[in-house]
């Protein structure tokens, strides 16, 4: 996968996630979330985890990576504001 595919991956995870509420995200990511998306020369692997929890806000990290780049993978983080 080249990288300006890869970058479009990262930013279509991160537009799905910050859709949700502060409340799903806290019960979604008590845990860290990995998962795999798309096959064969498309494919790569998505982490998400909760980076921050505090009472007025999460910070949500999102990585990706198409096993080549493991080592250092695409990221982006985000605040989420539990008043909205």
């Amino acid at each position: 996968m080249e990288a300006d595919e890869l970058r479009r991956s990262l930013d279509r995870e991160v537009a799905t996630w910050s859709g949700r509420s502060y409340s799903e995200l806290r019960n979604a990511l008590k845990k860290l979330v990995t998962y795999t998306r798309g096959e064969g020369p498309s494919r790569y692997e998505v982490e998400v985890r909760l980076l921050e929890n505090k009472s007025k806000y999460l910070q949500i990290g999102i990585a990706v990576d198409a096993g080549h780049r493991a080592y250092r993978p695409l990221c982006h983080s985000f605040l989420v504001y539990k008043d909205g």
